[in-house]
């Protein structure tokens, strides 16, 4: 999901991030391109010890018997045979195929699965159907097979025990959901709290008990992924970079989003296909906030049936949580903004209510930006109240960009003692846009890294961590005080 003290919220503007510690998306056909670095990984030699794929079995190399009598001449090395070499090379061919042939078959499956039913369609599912998960399973078993190729290192076992974690952790975020929903009705005493009547308290440690025990299972995948890293690296293989859905595994606390949290049509099936198997795997101790495009479908319907209580009330979209020393606001820049809307009453309420000295507010569409939209008017009101309140720090997402600007006030003046900071965090993995003419407060600017903003949330201050997904370099950081 944590000492009170001490919570680290990550964020990233878009979460279309390929899952799985494989991806499948990106293979090609020329051999192992798309699961391992490098144009090739050679074979070590022997024929595949697989009983996981029907390959055909190859005969060994002839070996080549000297004449009776026949010894090298005194002092010369032993020459490599030619013949011998050649029928290494035919056999290597043939290995490189038949892996070939399972690449696209897993990328075949993985491209069909998202079409799929889900188990959770059915209430009892036919023993005949086909359903997203099995079809994943079995992607799964082919990319076990093609790493029983290549390496004789324990990786099947590992990743099989990873998919046994993670299935616990899905149950875990499923039953932390369902503690949340039902800690909103209950009441706050009851006869024999905890006993007889199940209480707010009481079910916020069922809540915590369950965060504990995700928090294990989180650091024994990250374990088991490393054992796969060192045994594949032992052998000459590396794994390929991962996506920033896969940075979260590594990074504990809060997960929030500033909008636009799958790309496609914001459907509810959107949210199965394209959110679920990445940062889904994180949505227990997640808090989003909607974009634009989740409005593609009516009313967002597909994100509000996707997160349920943990978005607020439905068609609203905007609401507040504690996190130690500090209040976190999450808003709707999808509905209205103006003075004396809902939206901006009731802001002007929670903040005028909450005790704590440090703020934290975040949503879709940014104030500020050295992209296209330089300053949007409409959001101006949300400023306002903001800063009026003494707010930190200010995140959204919406463009495709990371963009990190100086405490300023809603008028773009620089105010270093009680101005507010500026994230725009759109580096979740769906493309990039570029940058126009900085605005005058812009202080840090990237395109073209994909990667998560790590914010470690102190009692009287905040540090900031830009992480990039492996094999990118661009990072940001800093420190600074609450007001």
């Amino acid at each position: 999901m944590r000492p009170s003290l001490r919570k680290a919220l990550v964020i990233a503007g878009f979460g279309v991030a390929i899952g799985g510690l494989i991806t499948l998306d990106a293979m090609r056909r020329d051999g192992l391109d798309g699961l391992f670095k490098g144009d090739r990984a050679e074979s070590k030699g022997g024929t595949a010890n697989n009983t996981q794929t029907p390959l055909r079995k190859t005969t060994p190399p002839p070996t080549l018997t000297p004449a009776a009598g026949a010894e090298p001449p005194a002092g010369a090395d032993a020459q490599p045979d030619p013949l011998e070499a050649a029928a290494r090379d035919e056999h290597a061919q043939r290995l490189m195929k038949a892996i070939d042939s399972i690449l696209q078959d897993a990328a075949k499956d993985r491209s069909e699965a998202r079409k799929l039913p889900s188990d959770n369609d059915y209430i009892l599912k036919p023993i005949w159907a086909d359903t997203k998960e099995g079809r994943e399973r079995k992607v799964r078993d082919l990319l076990d097979a093609v790493l029983g190729i290549v390496s004789d290192a324990p990786v099947v076992g590992l990743q099989k025990k990873i998919e046994g974690l993670r299935k616990t952790m899905r149950e875990l975020d499923d039953r932390i959901v369902r503690l949340r929903e039902k800690q909103l009705m209950a009441p706050k005493e009851g006869v024999l709290p905890g006993l007889f009547t199940e209480t707010a308290e009481s079910i916020g440690k069922e809540i915590e008990d369950a965060k504990r025990r995700l928090t294990l299972n989180r650091e024994e995948v990250a374990k088991t992924k490393g054992e796969i890293h060192v045994a594949l690296k032992k052998v000459g293989l590396e794994l390929s970079a991962e996506q920033t859905d896969l940075l979260l595994d590594g990074i504990g606390g809060t997960v929030f989003t500033a909008g636009d949290n799958v790309r496609a049509s914001g459907s509810p099936t959107d949210f199965q296909s394209c959110y679920e198997p990445t940062w889904g795997r994180h949505r227990a101790r997640t808090r989003p906030a909607p974009g634009d495009l989740d409005y593609q479908t009516a009313g967002a319907a597909g994100y509000f049936g996707y997160f349920g209580a943990a978005a607020g009330v439905s068609g609203q979209g905007y609401y507040s949580y504690d996190l130690g020393a500090w209040h976190v606001v999450v808003l709707n820049s999808g509905i209205s903004m103006t003075v004396g809307s809902a939206q901006e009453v009731w802001l002007r309420a929670d903040l005028a209510a909450n005790p704590r000295p440090c703020v934290l507010a975040y949503w879709h569409h940014p104030r500020f930006s050295s992209y296209a939209t330089a300053v949007r008017a409409e959001v101006k009101p949300l400023w306002d109240a903001l800063y009026a309140a003494g707010a930190d720090v200010v995140i959204n997402g919406h463009y495709r960009v990371y963009e990190r600007f100086a405490p300023q006030t809603p008028d773009e003046q620089r105010n270093d003692a009680a101005g507010i900071r500026q994230f725009t965090v759109g580096t979740g993995g769906h493309g990039v846009d570029g940058f126009g003419t900085p605005r005058p407060n812009s202080e840090v600017r990237a395109v073209g890294t994909y990667g998560v903003l790590k914010l470690t949330l102190r009692p009287t201050s905040y540090d900031w961590q830009f992480v990039p997904i492996a094999g990118q370099t661009f990072t940001d950081s800093g420190t600074t005080a609450c007001h």
